[in-house]
C-alpha cells in the first residue's frame, strides 16, 4: 500500500501523484480539478511561503493556501517513481 501524505508536507523540489482530495468544498474541488487536481496527476512542490506553496502541475505553476495544501494527499518520494 502506499505511503500517502498531505502536500503540504512534501519538501521543494519534490514530486509525487495526487491519490485524493479531501476536505475540499465543491465549488473548491470543481475548480481544482478543472486546473488537473485529480486522481494520478504528477505534482511538485515549487516554493514554499508562509502562508501558501506554489506547486507545478501540467506545464504551470500554481498557488495554493496551506490548508488546501494540507488536504490534497499524495504519493510522493521513492514511491512516484515506480
Amino acid at each position: 500500500m502506499a505511503n500517502l501524505i498531505p502536500l503540504n508536507k512534501l519538501s521543494v523540489g519534490e514530486t509525487a501523484i495526487i491519490d485524493r482530495l479531501e476536505n475540499i468544498e465543491t465549488k473548491k474541488r470543481k475548480r481544482l480539478n478543472e486546473m488537473g487536481f485529480f486522481c494520478g496527476a504528477k505534482i511538485v512542490v515549487l516554493k514554499k511561503l508562509r502562508s501558501v506553496l506554489i506547486v507545478g502541475i501540467r506545464g504551470f505553476a500554481l498557488c495554493l493556501d496551506r490548508e488546501t495544501a494540507e488536504n490534497i494527499w499524495v504519493m510522493g518520494g521513492a514511491e512516484c517513481k515506480k
